[in-house]
């Protein structure tokens, strides 16, 4: 998203949406502590254990995908 914004000729257009990123991570952010924060008294080990798994490997997926993203653009580059 950030690096398809980019253009030389409109500078602001990219700072906007680069604030609006970091924004967004901030709140992503700040709700997840507040949600980790409250339910970690409610949830026992075990559960906590199974979230952390399933978290685990929707971010390898994520990783794989974007590895697969920048190899075929890297390909049809070179």
């Amino acid at each position: 998203m950030l690096a398809s914004s980019f253009d030389r000729s409109n500078t602001s257009h990219f700072l906007i949406v680069g604030l609006g990123i970091l924004f967004g991570i901030l709140i992503h952010d700040l709700g997840l502590m507040t949600l980790v924060a409250t339910t970690r008294k409610a949830m026992n080990r075990t559960a906590i254990k199974w979230v952390t798994i399933c978290a685990g490997v929707v971010l390898i997926g994520f990783s794989v995908y974007f590895l697969y993203e920048f190899m075929s653009n890297l390909q049809k580059i070179l």
